[in-house]
């Protein structure tokens, strides 16, 4: 079993890589969003409903709790939308804001406390 220093570096770096990662992420979902919002992809709500779930799967357990429940928004709201129908005014508004406090969220700092769940997923590697 691993000691704590070695797990704790670890935590460290995989927390680090994850914030690095978070902009591209976000990025994703704009440009899904802006081809939506020009009409150029039925599938762009599919993507970020995707992207948002694959994050707000992921936050919490790096440090980023606000990162989770904010793309648990948007993943919920985008889920309700039908990609048949236009999108109403209040739809894209929506979704806009939603994306940006998403933006908001993810340049917060990491949280310490959620280390605990992190640890676990590592030791088990």
């Amino acid at each position: 079993m691993p000691n704590s220093d070695s797990v704790e570096a670890r935590l460290a770096v995989m927390r680090f890589d994850y914030a690095r990662r978070l902009p591209d992420a976000v990025a994703r979902i704009r440009e899904a969003w802006r081809h939506v919002s020009l009409g150029k992809s039925p599938c762009g709500l599919s993507t970020i409903e995707r992207e948002a779930h694959k994050l707000s799967g992921s936050g919490t357990a790096f440090g980023f709790p606000e990162v989770t429940i904010s793309a648990r928004y948007l993943e919920s709201f985008v889920a309700t939308v039908s990609p048949r129908s236009p999108l109403t005014a209040e739809q894209s508004t929506q979704i806009s804001a939603l994306i940006d406090r998403l933006e908001h969220a993810t340049k917060t700092t990491p949280v310490a406390g959620s280390r605990n769940q992190s640890k676990a997923r590592v030791a088990r590697q």
